[in-house]
C-alpha cells in the first residue's frame, strides 16, 4: 500500500506525455535520429491542427512564427515546413529572427 502524501506535497494530475532526453543515454544516437525524429516529423502537422486550442501548442505556434518570420496566418503545414527545414540543415529555420538580428 503506498504511503500517504505529506501535507505539503505537490500532487500532479497524470501527464499525457513525458519527454525524456534519451539521445545517446538510453539508446543509440542513430535510433533517435533515424527512428524517433522521423516518427515525430510525420505527426507534427496533425498535432498542430488537433491541439491548436491548447495554450502550450498556441505558444509554440507563435514562437515558430516569430522565429521564422512567418505571417500570423501561417498554416500547420507552414509550421511543419519550417521545423523540417531546420532539422534538414541541422540548424535554425530559415529567416530565424533571433539568429539574423
Amino acid at each position: 500500500m503506498p504511503e500517504p502524501a505529506a501535507a505539503n506535497a505537490l500532487v500532479l494530475d497524470r501527464p499525457e506525455v513525458i519527454v525524456v532526453d534519451i539521445e545517446g543515454t538510453l539508446s543509440s544516437t542513430w535510433y533517435v535520429r533515424d527512428e524517433l525524429y522521423p516518427y515525430s516529423r510525420k505527426r507534427f502537422t496533425s498535432y498542430f491542427e488537433e491541439y491548436s486550442h491548447k495554450p502550450e501548442v498556441a505558444r509554440a505556434r507563435r514562437q515558430i512564427i516569430e522565429m521564422a518570420g512567418l505571417d500570423s496566418s501561417a498554416t500547420a503545414e507552414d509550421l511543419t515546413g519550417v521545423l523540417e527545414a531546420g532539422w534538414t540543415r541541422g540548424r535554425c529555420p530559415p529567416r530565424c529572427a533571433p539568429c539574423t538580428r
